[in-house]
């Protein structure tokens, strides 16, 4: 049962990026959204069934989280049960995407091979909007813009990710991955070269096809965030403590520079890529007005039943999740996500301290800090965003290796769940 629970997960996340495209084409519910409810059961029996306390303690707390955040975020509309119960029911819908991957990935292993399955997304999605953008390839929805780099005949456009900023993250975890996934550093690992090349590859078309400013901020921050990693993790460089200490200051200065210069910030991005970026960054501050607007008149709560009624299209259109949250559920529903993200953070530094999982833990804090940045530019909280978020956070939830040479065993014996270990050491008694 837990191997056909494993191949189903890894299909659901290789059918991700192709989810919209298979219902338009077909007219049927895309195979990820079947697969959904299925692979939430079995992965959560497999929750139930685990002897490692702590994973399972862990588990009830984001269950718990999500139930709050879902709830919360709606309480504008308890009296409104036409828009309260399908708003529900999509956000439950999204937020087990985020739970699928936290129910299922229950060994180091299975992080890794989720972690190519991120890669083989991540370059579907770079490979198909360069291919769009230069005419080679034609999907059922287009959005087109005049070249941002001054090329002709390659327009900025989309693949088979509507949406720039989840494009942004995967390939930030993606150059992650291929960079401090374990076994890079052996040079005699063809697969591994061909990987990154092939990231590279796919990074610099997936840049020509999107012009993407989300996606170049991200990767920048994303590399940044593993320069100080390593910083951290030397001995001889600077103190984890301090590291850290400098990290919150200079958000905190960054937060506050942006919010005194936050005009000029905007003509600053927007001049990037001419009158229509510009145009674009002038769309995106009017969202943001409407957003404050609609938080000065009911902060705690967000719009009401009549105001979503009347612009509910519009706010879960604003370019900013923190902002389109206020604007839906207030502050409440934005320090409900905040919580939720940072117990997705917390678990995954506390990962990085053990050194069985720093590696991968390297690799989550990584796309985590372009997760932070990507937000700030897109309305977020889809399917792919929530999907890639348990991946990442699930290397929180998994118990580390016992022995590091269980990792050298073949393949059709390797183990590295504590459930599986002892009959590991009953083979291999020299391992104890």
């Amino acid at each position: 049962m837990s191997f056909f629970v494993d191949k189903l997960f890894y299909l659901w996340i290789l059918l991700l990026p192709f989810s919209w495209v298979v219902a338009v084409l077909t007219g049927i519910t895309a195979p990820d959204k079947l697969l959904a409810p299925l692979l939430l059961l079995l992965g959560l029996v497999r929750v139930f069934k685990s002897s490692y306390d702590q994973r399972i303690n862990k588990i009830y707390v984001f269950i718990l989280l999500v139930i709050l955040f879902i709830f919360i975020k709606h309480l504008s509309f308890v009296d409104n049960g036409t828009i309260l119960w399908p708003l529900i029911v999509d956000d439950a819908v999204k937020l087990g995407y985020f739970l699928i991957p936290v129910f299922c990935i229950d060994s180091i292993h299975k992080y890794r091979v989720s972690g190519w399955m991120v890669l083989f997304v991540a370059m579907s999605g770079c490979f198909s909007v360069f291919f769009v953008s230069t005419g080679l390839m034609t999907l059922p929805l287009e959005r087109f813009e005049a070249s941002r780099v001054g090329v002709e005949g390659l327009l900025k456009a989309i693949g088979l990710f509507p949406s720039y900023g989840d494009l942004a993250q995967y390939l930030a975890f993606t150059v992650m991955f291929v960079i401090v996934a374990p076994g890079i550093e052996n040079k005699k690992n063809k697969w591994l070269k061909r990987a990154r090349f092939l990231v590279f590859i796919g990074v610099i078309l997936g840049l020509l096809g999107t012009q993407s400013r989300n996606i170049l901020i991200s990767l920048f921050i994303s590399l940044g965030t593993l320069w100080l990693l390593k910083k951290m993790a030397s001995k001889q460089g600077i103190s984890k403590d301090t590291m850290m200490m400098l990290m919150v200051v200079t958000a905190i200065v960054g937060i506050s520079l942006i919010g005194v210069f936050i005009s000029n910030f905007v003509d600053a991005l927007s001049s990037m890529g001419g009158a229509n970026a510009k145009n674009t960054a002038g769309a995106r501050l009017e969202q943001y007005a409407v957003a404050w607007e609609i938080m000065k008149s009911s902060p705690l709560l967000g719009a009401d039943a009549e105001t979503y009624a009347r612009m509910g299209l519009f706010i879960e259109g604003i370019h900013n999740v923190w902002l389109r949250l206020i604007a839906h559920g207030g502050l409440f529903a934005m320090l409900m996500m905040a919580i939720l993200l940072w117990h997705c953070f917390k678990g995954i530094r506390a990962a990085s301290h053990i050194q069985d999982k720093s590696a991968e833990a390297m690799v989550s804090t990584g796309y985590f800090a372009a997760l932070m940045v990507s937000v700030m530019f897109y309305t977020g909280m889809g399917e792919l965003f929530w999907a890639l978020l348990g991946i990442a956070t699930s290397i929180s939830c998994v118990p580390p290796f016992t022995n590091r040479a269980t990792e050298a065993m073949d393949p059709a014996t390797q183990t590295d769940t504590l459930d599986e270990m002892d009959s590991v050491y009953q083979r291999y008694p020299k391992l104890r």
